[in-house]
């Protein structure tokens, strides 16, 4: 369980202290079809597969392709095309974790990737999209993005299963996720081993005090980064050298998956809006996590969820002593 100051343990945590992943496999559909940002697959007959096309989305009427007046017509791909895309694909923690270890499961089904003529993904317009594609050695002419191509129909498709319960993976995705990335980390000299991962540049969520925050954790050794100003190679060397990062919740802390085993986490939150998504993978290498519920500023977003907040410095400085 997290390092805390509060007496309680915040029931975000409890939910998600157990989880039992779903069976994988891979579906082979002679005349498929995929559809979509989220990947919708559909068999023969206009049958959408709902088991391999989740939405974050309780009710399947409000799916994005239910909703759909009528699709356009599909690049009909005369062999084999496999997708990858999954809902959210286009942020970086989704596309990290839900995205990319489809190949994993692939790749365990006995299929090979020179085989496939064509990877069907979210997005190939960012730099992180291009650059782990690239790791991964699936070649630019192969690449499908559903940003210009959103419907596509292929001689076979090959639709893997979803990896585990988003936001909760089991062990084997954070194992393979680093076996295939972590060789590729590129040093950042200027960077030391006490990290604060910054927000300032992002639309929601953001430590409204960060900059006092940060003048009060720089005399500990902590230096602000904001990893957009990064490549990949070089967001996994700072998380793969850190020996204690902080940092408010958000897809960027997802790298923390190329952390040490041990490396201290402080997780930051407003109070209306906790995902313990970094403590759950965190527990598999392990890292050693503590959490900091922030205030709310009430009216700063549409919805709750991604209002900005504030930090009390003297309580952060508690909670570093006591995970120190």
């Amino acid at each position: 369980m997290p390092v805390r100051l509060e007496a309680d343990l915040h029931p975000a945590f409890l939910r998600e202290a157990e989880r039992i992943s779903p069976p994988t496999f891979v579906a082979e559909i002679p005349g498929g079809r995929v559809w979509g940002d989220a990947g919708s697959i559909i068999a023969p007959g206009n049958t959408l597969l709902r088991e391999l096309s989740p939405e974050f989305r309780a009710d399947w009427r409000d799916f994005a392709i239910i909703k759909q007046t009528y699709l356009s017509p599909p690049l009909e791909i005369p062999g084999t095309v496999v997708s990858l895309a999954a809902p959210s694909g286009q942020a970086f923690g989704h596309w990290l974790f839900d995205v990319l270890p489809r190949l994993a499961i692939l790749e365990k089904a006995g299929f090979h990737l020179e085989d496939v003529d064509g990877f069907f993904v979210n997005g190939t317009r960012k730099k992180f999209q291009t650059r782990m594609l690239e790791i991964l050695g699936i070649p630019r002419k192969k690449w499908i993005s559903a940003e210009d191509t959103p419907h596509v129909y292929a001689s076979t498709l090959l639709a893997p299963s979803v990896v585990g319960l988003t936001g909760n993976y089991p062990k084997w995705v954070c194992e393979w996720l680093r076996e295939k990335f972590l060789p590729f980390a590129k040093p950042v000299p200027s960077i030391g081993k006490r990290v604060f991962i910054s927000r300032s540049n992002a639309a929601a969520r953001r430590i409204a005090n960060e900059e006092e925050l940060v003048a009060s954790l720089a005399p500990t050794g902590f230096t602000p980064v904001v990893l957009e100003d990064y490549t990949v190679d070089e967001q996994i060397s700072i998380f793969a050298n850190a020996s204690f990062v902080i940092g408010p919740m958000g897809s960027g802390n997802s790298a923390a998956i190329f952390c040490q085993p041990g490396t201290r986490f402080i997780e930051t939150y407003g109070s209306s809006a906790v995902n313990v998504f970094t403590w759950a993978f965190g527990t598999l290498l392990p890292l050693h996590f503590g959490y900091l519920l922030g205030t709310p500023i009430i009216g700063s977003a549409p919805r709750a969820h991604n209002e900005d907040y504030h930090i009390d410095l003297g309580k952060m400085k508690d909670l570093i002593a006591r995970i120190e």
